[in-house]
């Protein structure tokens, strides 16, 4: 699982370089299509990460987007397409392996009802790329163990750059926007390695305390909720302890009332509209004694905005708020990964007698 994590920087300038064999196809779609609205469907980290795409899209290309998880989108979401709202609905299935059982069921669905489309996954000759209009390649290649994170991030990219590329073939992103936000990726995962260093040596300075975690909650807002709810997974399919995700505000409305001292609070500061909120929820665990393990999770407008306390962690240069779901998914990977080669669960293996059903790799 490490191997994967550090291999992610890399991964994500290998995506950038190739962002032409995953754009032109979109763009093409978008060009020749008149598309009212968007439906991001995945299962778990494919899920997780449409969280954050079609935010992106709706901000950067002004279309309506919603990300859904395949069996909700095909029991409540096509009962309301008319044939002619079919016609202008694109349905982007994220399948990083294609073989996900229900993603697959999904753009089997969306297009008998008149629907365009798509698949995103990395498994060109799979399953899903029969079932769709067209398949379009996710550039983080395989991992060989049952947790994905590599590939989450490069999911992240993908769909950031697609809406790129769409907003500025639709006219809805100026040329200036779109360079400046282009800049940005390209500071950023120049950089990425260094700032996994510095997430890395955060967790080896609250390690003792990491490993003792209960149970766990994960908070935020913005985009970075699909952060959380990644985070929770992650933390609940490696480490195997009890994690729940929240949107930052809705953690106080009822779910605080089960946290004590074993729970460990994660909030995500970032730079968006909600950071000012973030010292009240640091300071009701602590102030209240309901528990001492609380962690901030921030950067340089972070600490200007926050004080921030010695276990807090500040990324010591400025993630612009489009770009922080690619960062702040990382202290949950590293807690993950890192607490379980501390407690001897091996991340690289299935449990054993358990067979799951998520995936189909044949149609027999």
């Amino acid at each position: 699982m490490m191997g994967y994590m550090r291999d992610q920087g890399r991964a994500l300038r290998d995506t950038f370089a190739r962002r032409e064999e995953f754009c032109a196809p979109m763009r093409d779609l978008f060009a020749s299509h008149e598309i009212e609205q968007v439906y991001f469907i995945g299962s778990g980290t494919s899920y997780n990460a449409a969280l954050y795409i079609a935010p992106c899209f709706e901000r950067l290309a002004k279309v309506f987007a919603v990300a859904e998880v395949p069996t909700r989108f095909i029991d409540m979401r096509l009962a309301t397409l008319t044939p002619e709202r079919a016609r202008k609905t694109l349905v982007v299935g994220i399948s990083q392996s294609g073989t996900s059982v229900s993603t697959v069921a999904g753009v089997r669905a969306a297009r008998e009802a008149g629907c365009l489309a798509v698949a995103v996954t990395d498994a060109m000759e799979s399953l899903i790329t029969r079932e769709v209009d067209v398949a379009v390649k996710l550039t983080c290649g395989v991992e060989l163990i049952p947790v994905e994170t590599r590939g989450y991030v490069v999911t992240l990219l993908e769909g950031l750059l697609m809406a790129l590329d769409a907003g500025l073939t639709s006219g809805a992103l100026p040329c200036e926007d779109h360079g400046r936000i282009m800049g940005q990726i390209r500071e950023l995962i120049e950089r990425y390695d260094d700032v996994f260093d510095e997430v890395e040596a955060w967790y080896d300075a609250n390690a003792a305390d990491f490993v003792t975690m209960e149970r766990g909650a994960i908070a935020a807002y913005g985009l970075n909720f699909a952060t959380a709810v990644e985070g929770e997974l992650k933390l609940g399919e490696t480490f195997k302890r009890p994690v729940s995700s929240y949107e930052m505000e809705e953690m106080i409305h009822g779910p605080q009332m089960a946290f004590d001292g074993g729970t460990f609070v994660f909030l995500i500061a970032s730079n968006e509209h909600g950071i000012d909120r973030v010292p009240l929820f640091s300071s009701f665990f602590l102030d209240n004694k309901i528990t001492s393990n609380v962690y901030v999770i921030g950067d340089a407008s972070a600490a200007a905005a926050i004080e921030l306390r010695e276990c807090d962690l500040c990324i010591s240069e400025e993630i612009p708020a489009l770009l922080s779901p690619l960062v702040y998914t990382l202290p949950f990977q590293v807690i993950a990964a890192k607490n379980c080669i501390a407690v001897g669960i091996d991340t690289a293996k299935r449990p054993e007698g358990k067979r799951s059903f998520a995936h189909v790799y044949s149609e027999d």
